[in-house]
Parts: C-alpha cells; sequence; structure tokens
C-alpha cells in the first residue's frame, strides 16, 4: 500500500522541478532524438507529435468532460458568492483591478484553450516520477506522462481535473493561500510523537485523544503514522500540505464525491479511507488530504471539513450534506 501511494507523491514537486528548468532561457528539451530550446516555435509545432496512442485513448474520451466538470463548477453564482466572500470584494466588484465576472471568464477560456499533450519515453519535458504535470511557462498544455500512466488504477478525468485547479491556481486562487492552508489545522504534539519511536504511553494518551471525534481505529491511526513518517524521508516534505495541492485534492475529492456546488465534504464519505476500509490509493486526492491531516496531527477532522467546505466552493446557504 505504501509503496503504491509514493509512486504519485511527486506532482508537485516535479512541477516545481520543471519549472524552475523551463524558465532558464537555456533549457533544452530532448523531443524525440532532436534538441530544442523552449523558446523556439519548433518546441511548441512538436508538442502536436508526440503521442503514445495507447495512452491518448486512456485519457482524450474523458478530457472534454473533465473541462465541462470545471466549467460547470465555475459557472455557478455559489462559486462566484462565496469567491467574492473569502476575497473580501468590495462593492466595485473587482479583485486585483478586474471585475469577477471578467476573472471567472478567463478562467473559463483557459480551461477551453488546454491541449493534452501525451508524452512518451522519448520527451524529456517532465520529470519521470511525474504523472502529470501543468506549467506555467506553458499554460495551454497539460503534459500527461505516459510511462506513469495507471493503466485502470486511477481515473483519468481525476487527474484532469486535479491538474486543471493548478492552472486556475496560477492565474489567481479560489480562495487566500491562508485560508486554504489554514483548512487543515497544525497539531505541535504529532511532530513530538513521531520521534518518540512511538511508545506505548504516548501512542495511547495522543490515539485517544483525536479518536474520540473522527473514529479512527487504533491499526488505521498506526499505519497513517508510517505513511507519514516514510513520507518524512522524500526531497519534498511539504508535498502533502502546498495550498495549491490541497485545492487540487478538494476539488478532486468533490468529483469523487459527485458533489455538486452547495453541498459539503462529510466524515462519513471519509471514514473507509481514514480506516482504510477502502484503499487510499483508489483515489489520490483523498489519499493526499488525508496524508496532510495525518501529518498535522489528526485534528478535530468536523472542524477541518468545516474550514474545507468554507473555501470558494460551498454556499452557506445550502448545506446539503445528503450526497455521498
Amino acid at each position: 500500500m505504501n509503496r503504491s501511494f509514493s509512486k504519485i507523491r511527486h506532482i508537485q514537486e516535479a512541477n516545481q522541478r520543471l519549472e524552475k528548468r523551463i524558465l532558464n532561457e537555456t533549457t533544452e528539451f530532448d523531443v524525440q532524438g532532436q534538441q530544442i530550446n523552449v523558446s523556439d516555435d519548433a518546441f511548441k509545432n512538436e508538442m502536436g507529435n508526440l503521442a503514445d496512442p495507447k495512452c491518448k485513448s486512456s485519457y482524450e474520451p474523458y478530457f472534454n468532460d473533465a473541462k465541462k466538470w470545471w466549467i460547470d463548477w465555475l459557472s455557478s453564482s455559489v462559486t462566484k458568492n462565496k469567491f467574492r466572500k473569502n476575497w473580501n470584494v468590495g462593492t466595485d466588484d473587482k479583485i486585483d483591478g478586474m471585475k469577477v465576472d471578467d476573472l471567472f471568464k478567463k478562467y473559463i477560456s483557459t480551461i477551453n484553450n488546454i491541449k493534452l499533450v501525451y508524452l512518451t519515453k522519448n520527451a524529456d519535458i517532465l520529470p519521470v516520477d511525474a504523472l502529470a504535470g501543468a506549467i506555467a511557462a506553458l499554460p495551454e498544455y497539460l503534459f500527461i506522462n505516459c510511462p506513469k500512466h495507471f493503466t485502470g488504477e486511477y481515473s483519468a478525468k481525476e487527474i484532469i481535473i486535479h491538474e486543471i485547479q493548478h492552472i486556475i491556481y496560477r492565474i489567481k486562487p479560489l480562495s487566500p493561500t491562508e485560508q486554504i492552508d489554514n483548512s487543515i489545522p497544525n497539531i505541535n504534539f504529532f511532530v513530538n510523537m513521531l520521534n518518540k519511536k512511538f511508545g506505548l504511553d504516548i501512542k495511547m494518551v495522543d490515539y485517544n485523544k483525536i479518536s474520540k471525534n473522527n473514529g479512527l481505529k487504533y491499526e488505521s491511526y498506526l499505519r497513517w503514522l508510517k505513511i507519514v513518517d516514510d513520507n518524512k524521508n522524500n526531497k519534498n516534505d511539504n508535498y502533502d500540505c502546498e495550498t495549491t495541492e490541497k485545492m487540487s485534492n478538494i476539488q478532486g475529492m468533490r468529483y469523487f464525491f459527485n458533489l455538486k456546488p452547495g453541498q459539503d465534504l462529510t466524515l462519513e464519505m471519509l471514514k473507509p479511507y481514514i480506516n482504510f476500509e477502502k484503499p487510499i490509493t483508489s483515489n489520490l486526492d483523498v489519499g493526499w488530504f488525508l496524508s496532510c491531516w495525518a501529518k498535522r496531527g489528526f485534528g478535530d477532522i468536523n472542524a477541518m471539513l468545516s474550514r474545507t467546505n468554507q473555501l470558494a466552493m460551498q454556499d452557506p446557504q445550502n448545506n446539503n450534506t445528503s450526497v455521498a
């Protein structure tokens, strides 16, 4: 389980490394055996020629559906009104000098213009450990790393929805980054707990504290500790709690649980994954969201979900939690 979960850990880290490389004037990529500089027109021309047929057939049928899912979400007055509230938009209805409605039109126009690029092993565009990538230097492309494609394990539509959020985030996050970060509280005792070699007396005290409000079973608690401890050795230890990743995870979960604007994520939806009754590898967004929760100390999950549902995707006037 841990090995499979770790496979998808570095999407954001890989994107960050790629951006540093791609923004460098001298950056070149090996595209089908030809060295092409990112500043050359030939680079973009080659993008349309890189396609693994099997990989392409796994993603292409879901691309328009994923874009439509996002466009429908952004077209909702619920989403726009929550955006206005979270960003404290004034009576002029402007943010960063732009009307909110115009900003949302920009989101939608950007999504409509995205092109999928299916990379082969001969294309040095994404690092080998990235499942997919959306990068600032080439915002019109969403790269799919075909050698890392997990046939049947992850939803192609889910991956596309996740990555589109990164593109939107670079235009303007749907909620302030501080609000996103604060949606999952950081409990100090957890850091100390990891350094104690899991002494029984420490574990039992802390476990009793955190199990009351979330139904976390003791054996599941230990498994989460192991996952977080294993992830400490990765280069980007903050990956699972990055604000842009959390927004992608939240939006991906809303798709996964078939939620509409105005409907909440609930504890009952997450419990099977919290206790590993369902594999966390079956949905990367649920897995990473809970990984951040565990890493930050298993805070009150109901309070965490309440804050999460107050991000720019939720209508406080319509708290329909019946959708599962």
